[in-house]
């Protein structure tokens, strides 16, 4: 099985294209290992391509794809999207670089459409790792523990949907013009574990994070409403066709994706295997430790 990617672009891993069927730009970015082993990572709500560069990645011979959703970044927006949609391209992405099968993980929002890709493609993904993911609006007591501002965003989508572009608008408007207060308010609604993690990577990587959420607005606010539209709608995903190992990472005190919708689909996905971690959050995949524990785990299923 060919696990390699090819390096097109090599001057700038961070800034890559691929051309879809109607004529839709994905766009994506590589860090890690040039032509390691591939593992695509689905970013959260909102998200951009921009990430950190973690030296574990080349340690463990790993090189990390990280598209963007439609309306992200440089990707085209799609006036459809869908977790159907997504999975549509990312296959097309697979085909494109002449790879049969390959493993996915998603961290948050990501989480749901890394499901989407190995239910309506199940013969494609190897396996999948949700981190922190979000869980299905059928899930019950999802919402139990969970931040004002995500259960806000599902009210809107459920109740007064014409007003979750202003809301995403005014975010975005925010974030641009005020980061570090976003950044505060943000970190004030997270536990202790995630707190702790988000003082730590001020003072490592606090550009990275702002271009991250920066570029996810680069072109307006499709990607985060499209997301919302559809994290917060019961999820049309045939969870029964899932035949690959689903692995679960997630915080027991996370309080953007509570503990209880988690434990929720561990129950009834046809494969998932659980891991919950005491003392831990939503930001699992900023912890190092818990990131090198994460991508050993992929590399030997």
């Amino acid at each position: 099985m060919d696990h390699k990617v090819s390096s097109a672009c090599a001057e700038d891993r961070t800034s890559l294209r691929h051309t879809l069927k109607d004529g839709r730009q994905l766009s994506y970015a590589k860090y890690g290992q040039q032509d390691g082993y591939p593992i695509i990572f689905l970013h959260g709500s909102p998200g951009s391509r921009i990430a950190v560069e973690e030296e574990i990645y080349s340690h463990l011979g790993v090189e990390i794809i990280y598209p963007e959703r439609p309306g992200y970044g440089y990707s085209s927006p799609n006036p459809k999207a869908s977790f159907k949609s997504w999975a549509d391209d990312i296959v097309s992405l697979l085909d494109h670089w002449g790879i049969e099968q390959i493993d996915i993980a998603g961290a948050s929002a990501g989480g749901a459409y890394t499901l989407a890709c190995i239910a309506f493609y199940p013969h494609r993904f190897r396996s999948a790792t949700l981190i922190g993911s979000a869980a299905p609006p059928q899930t019950p007591n999802y919402r139990k523990g969970m931040f004002l501002g995500n259960r806000l965003a599902i009210w809107l989508s459920r109740y007064a949907p014409f007003l979750i572009r202003a809301a995403s608008g005014n975010f975005a408007r925010k974030f641009k013009k005020y980061p570090d207060q976003v950044w505060q308010q943000v970190s004030k609604q997270l536990c202790e574990a995630d707190q702790t993690i988000l003082t730590e990577a001020k003072k490592k990587a606090y550009p990275v994070f702002v271009d991250h959420l920066m570029e996810a607005f680069r072109n307006g606010t499709e990607g985060h409403v499209a997301d919302i539209r559809n994290i917060a709608r019961p999820w049309a995903i045939p969870f029964t066709a899932i035949q690959c190992p689903v692995y679960l990472w997630h915080g027991i005190d996370d309080t953007l994706s509570p503990i209880a919708g988690a434990k929720a689909m561990a129950a009834w996905l046809p494969t998932a295997r659980a891991e919950f971690l005491p003392n831990a959050g939503h930001l699992l995949a900023d912890d190092e430790v818990i990131l090198e524990k994460i991508l050993s785990q992929i590399l030997n299923v």
